[in-house]
């Protein structure tokens, strides 16, 4: 290998360096390469991580010294060296102490072992390939911190066959502290176990990695930690893994940065307690991924929650929303994308209008066959999973999962990223709290999109497509999802027990063949813009509520069936406005006008209701309704609700039972409130 290159560490590069060698401070410090030999005054470094875990290793100390590296040949089935700290019996490679290990060339059937209790040991990889028949290729029994290091230019492989009677785990296998880092590639393999393993704590900090794995991908005991590199993992487990279950402080996963792309028949991303992610790029393919022909609706749902138009699954395109106000008569909404969230909680009528369409990635899963007969949970197939909490922050974030796409069996927030999901169960499901107060969530196929024992969204831009319910609050279980059904999902007691869906910015928009939003307790909009497209079958709504529905402020437009209708309660400060109609099709506009104040809704599939409420409905206003272009409709707005009727129309029969109740409509002969 050259030995005239720079090497760069993430992290503050010391004060008197030699160009071969690399003080790295992990996270501690920023990015620098070192170009010359000359001694220099330390800079100041800017932090770029914070980690305040325990288990961290982002502020590990490791020095990677590449002049003064023990070099150890590979030579088939043995290999060589003359440095100090290391022992070769036969195909087996010893390590003893502490410091840089140079290692190039090709083990056909051996490995390499390091034992250096209490000592930092750094495995500098520049072109080597270890293969071992039974056994991990990399074998840390004892070490402070082991860092695998990959040398800039040079590809490197290792190769192992691990099970659960075997002494290792992983063909990179170690039981305390490693990180990986590098400006070179490596390739892992392990046709009987896992692909990477730390017993302890695990950071990925640079590199091209790509593990190919009989059961999980990259495994952690204590914490699990990614700030750069390039991965890319085909397992038959889960990709990325954090096991311990021994307090809230270990058992973590956090993605600060890096390219991920993980084909899982497991989950993609499994933390036992919480899982964040800040940044990076995430492509996740787990189970055999979404199939739009997979997914049934409610038919096993409590009364009032779920049911669902199953024979509208092909009509999955949201309508667009267009609205215009002024004297001017400027459009707005009129097949624009929706308003930034970030600078617009509360849209006006002036303001844009949401437009999406639904696109389904094909699932494609390689997998290596497993032999491994591990007691872990491997049925579950979800996209982004925490034990306790799930935070999204930043990033770019695709799943396609035959699972939920993210899950929390606490509580979940999103804050920020691009997240484009395509599951066979719940686009985001929390067992507590879900909060969106910012990012960009788009749920292309879903049985529920968004689904918690409490929802809130402040902020963001969302846009669901399901099959079931779009927004579901609290909503029981849903084994029947899919065909293969999954368990019932659970909430927390705590979380659950004032179950509550509110709305107070952002810019949501639902497709649901079931209920557009359904709340088992309260449903609050107090901002923001909704757009709902609900169901055609008259035993789903596009709003239904188990206790009051309140609307204060920001705009809400709604089209739906007619047969279980659940409008605003009287507790609304700001009034609405219901068209009973006759049968509309798919395709068919309906605005609501006042003057030169209009608003628009296309509806993606047929239906029979359509609902408004925006700042410029005031008490006292006439308004029309209009479908295709043709008023069919029109009243004054008196109190929180008022219903007008088309000619002819009447709402439709009732189907399934009452989620909550109705304000200002007559329930249909023959029905009863739950």
């Amino acid at each position: 290998m050259k030995k005239d290159q720079p090497w760069k560490g993430v992290g503050a590069v010391a004060a008197t360096l030699s160009l071969l060698t690399v003080l790295v401070l992990s996270g501690c410090g920023s990015s620098q390469t070192t170009t010359s030999t000359s001694t220099s005054t330390p800079q100041a470094q800017t932090a770029r991580f914070t980690a305040t875990e325990s288990v961290s290793l982002l502020c590990a100390s490791y020095q990677v010294d590449l002049q003064n590296a023990v070099e150890i040949a590979l030579n088939g089935t043995s290999a060589s060296t003359s440095g100090r700290g290391v022992s070769v019996s036969g195909s087996t490679v010893t390590i003893t102490a502490g410091g840089t290990y140079e290692l190039s060339g090709t083990l056909t059937n051996g490995t390499i072992v390091v034992d250096a209790k209490g000592q930092t040991v750094v495995l500098a990889l520049g072109g080597a390939a270890i293969a071992a028949s039974s056994g991990a290729a990399i074998n840390v029994q004892n070490a402070e911190l082991a860092v695998v290091y990959t040398v800039s230019g040079t590809d490197n492989t290792l190769s192992g066959y691990n099970t659960d009677t075997t002494d290792t785990n992983a063909a990179l296998y170690s039981k305390d502290n490693l990180i990986l880092d590098g400006e070179g590639s490596l390739t892992v393999t392990d046709t009987g176990n896992n692909g990477i393993q730390s017993k302890d704590s695990l950071a990925v900090l640079g590199g091209t990695v790509t593990v190919n794995a009989a059961n999980h991908g990259i495994k952690a005991n204590d914490s699990l930690e990614v700030t750069d590199g390039i991965i890319t993992i085909t397992c038959g487990g889960d990709g990325l893994k954090s096991a311990s279950t021994d307090s809230t402080d270990v058992g973590y996963v956090h993605i600060y940065g890096g390219t991920m792309t993980v084909t899982a028949s497991g989950d993609g991303v499994q933390a036992e307690s919480s899982l964040t992610v800040e940044g990076g790029a995430l492509d996740l393919t787990c189970g055999t991924g979404s199939d739009a022909s997979q997914i049934s609706a409610g038919s096993n749902t409590p009364m009032g929650f779920g049911g669902g138009n199953t024979s509208n699954s092909s009509a999955m395109m949201p309508g667009s929303f267009s609205g215009s106000s002024g004297s001017s008569g400027s459009s707005g909404f009129d097949g624009q994308m929706p308003p930034d969230a970030s600078t617009s909680a509360t849209p006006s009528a002036s303001s844009t209008t949401t437009t999406s369409s639904v696109t389904t990635a094909a699932a494609t899963t390689t997998t290596v066959a497993s032999t491994a007969s591990s007691t872990e949970d491997t049925t579950s197939t979800k996209g982004l999973k925490a034990g306790t909490m799930l935070t999204v922050s930043g990033g770019t974030i695709t799943v396609d999962s035959t699972d939920d796409a993210l899950h929390s069996n606490g509580d979940a927030l999103i804050s920020g990223g691009t997240l484009t999901l395509s599951t066979n169960d719940d686009g985001v499901h929390a067992d507590g709290t879900l909060t969106v107060s910012g990012g960009k969530v788009t749920v292309e196929l879903s049985y529920e999109g968004l689904e918690g024992a409490n929802v809130t969204i402040t902020n963001g831009t969302i846009d669901v497509t399901s099959t079931d319910d779009g927004i579901n609050v609290n909503g029981g279980g849903d084994s029947s999802g899919t065909m293969g059904g999954f368990r019932n999902d659970t909430f927390s007691s705590s979380s659950s027990a004032n179950c509550t869906l509110i709305i107070s910015g952002g810019s949501v928009t639902v497709n649901a063949s079931g209920d557009g939003l359904d709340s088992n307790g309260d449903l609050i909009i107090s901002g923001g813009l909704v757009m709902v497209n609900g169901p055609s079958a008259n035993d789903n709504g596009a709003m239904d509520y188990n206790n009051s529905f309140e609307i204060s402020g920001g705009t809400v437009i709604a089209v739906g069936s007619s047969g279980m209708l659940e409008n605003p309660t009287s507790g609304s400060t700001q009034s609405s406005l219901g068209a009973v109609l006759q049968s509309c099709s798919a395709g068919d506009t309906v605005t609501f006008t006042s003057g030169s104040t209009s608003y628009t809704i296309t509806a993606s599939k047929a239906f029979a209701f359509a609902l408004l409420s925006c700042p410029e409905m005031t008490s006292g206003s006439s308004w029309t309704v209009s479908v295709n272009g043709t008023e069919v409709a029109s009243g004054t707005v008196s109190g929180a609700m008022t219903t007008v009727n088309q000619s002819g129309a009447s709402a439709g029969t009732m189907g399934g039972g009452m989620g909550g109740r109705q304000n200002g409509m007559t329930p249909p002969s023959g029905t009863t409130r739950p």
